[in-house]
C-alpha cells in the first residue's frame, strides 16, 4: 500500500442508454405530410350520398345532418 504506485483506471461514458418510460418511436408529422397520407387513402363508395369519398354510410356527414334535424323535430 505505502510506496506502491497508484494505478490510474480510465472509465468512459457508457454507450446506448435508454431513459425510463416508453417512447413512441415516432416523430410528429407536419400538416403537409398528413395531407399527403390522406390523399393516398382509398376512397369508399357511400351508399347514402352516392359519392366516392373518405367516408361510408356509417359515418356519412349527410346522415349526421338528418339525425340532427330529426332530433330538432321531436
Amino acid at each position: 500500500m505505502l510506496g506502491d504506485p497508484v494505478n490510474i483506471v480510465a472509465v468512459g461514458n457508457p454507450k446506448d442508454i435508454n431513459n425510463k418510460g416508453s417512447g413512441t418511436g415516432k416523430r410528429l408529422k407536419s400538416g403537409k405530410e398528413k395531407a399527403i397520407e390522406k390523399r393516398q387513402k382509398v376512397t369508399r363508395l357511400c351508399r347514402l350520398c352516392g359519392e366516392y369519398a373518405f367516408h361510408d354510410s356509417r359515418n356519412c356527414p349527410s346522415r349526421a345532418e338528418e339525425e340532427e334535424e330529426q332530433q330538432e323535430e321531436e
